[in-house]
This record gives C-alpha cells, structure tokens and sequence, in this order.
C-alpha cells in the first residue's frame, strides 16, 4: 500500500490528531505515519511541535504551559507519537496496544 502524503509534509503519509474539546487545555496526541524514512518524518514532526508548543507559551495558562513543555515526542516502529498529557506513559501505553 502505498502513502499518499495528505498534508504539505513530504515524508508523512498520514496523521491523526485528537485535541481535548476543551478551549483552556492542551491536552492532545498526534501520530504521525512516516512514508519512507522515519527520521525525515520525525523532523517535520518537530515542526508540527514547534508550532503547537508556540501557541501555548504566551502566559494564560501556565498549568498547560508546563504541560506542553513536558510533552513527549518518541517513535515507535514507523510512527511518531507525540503526547501532551499530566499521565503521558499511560497514554503512550495506550496508543502503543
């Protein structure tokens, strides 16, 4: 099966993010499917990460601040996860089964 990259990112070919509904909470996790080469995945990956981590640190929230500074970025066989979450192993536990 061959991926068919949806976004503008080149080395991904599909991804899901789920966001918490909740307008003051930077709860999420994305996951990213690499095309062919993780690492070029991985790196537009930091971009998306970049850019979420930006819209959070601006001095409203800083319990979400915290959180989105400790958010997790790790790979898991050809996928990128990144998690924002107080319980992250748990959810990576989750989205790994």
């Amino acid at each position: 099966l061959d991926c068919v990259p949806k976004t503008k990112f080149s080395n991904v070919c599909s991804f899901n993010i789920i966001f918490c509904k909740l307008y003051a909470s930077a709860k999420m996790y994305a996951i990213f499917e690499a095309n062919d080469s993780v690492d070029d995945a991985l790196y537009e990956a930091k971009y998306f990460v970049d850019n979420y981590e930006k819209s959070w640190l601006n001095g409203y929230f800083p319990d979400e601040e915290r959180l989105v500074k400790d958010g997790t970025l790790e790979t898991y066989g050809n996928y990128i996860i990144y998690v924002v979450n107080k319980d992250t192993d748990k959810v990576l536990d989750l989205i790994k089964k």
